[in-house]
């Protein structure tokens, strides 16, 4: 995978020390194989927005949500993540 992100907030206080919300768009190649005989190319643009909220110094949660950027008649597959990070 590979995204790009810009965070969308101006910094408007307080506020911006609590809510980090952010946009991105990227790319991810994928494939699934089921034996020998069965496979199909899962690669697909994404879009996706989501929020950061640090906790402490280096330690965040954050939420995000996923979305592929169908070509022609290609399925859209939708993704909520959330979880906990590190930053150094």
């Amino acid at each position: 995978e590979f995204f790009l992100n810009a965070y969308v907030l101006p910094y408007v206080g307080k506020v911006s020390d609590y809510l980090a919300p952010y946009v991105g768009i990227g790319y991810q190649t994928s494939s699934l194989k089921w034996g020998k005989d069965i496979s199909a190319k899962t690669s697909s643009a994404i879009v996706k927005m989501g929020l950061r909220v640090p906790l402490v110094k280096g330690i965040f949660l954050q939420g995000e949500y996923r979305q592929t950027i169908p070509r022609k008649s290609d399925k859209i597959f939708r993704v909520i993540n959330a979880g906990l990070g590190f930053s150094f």
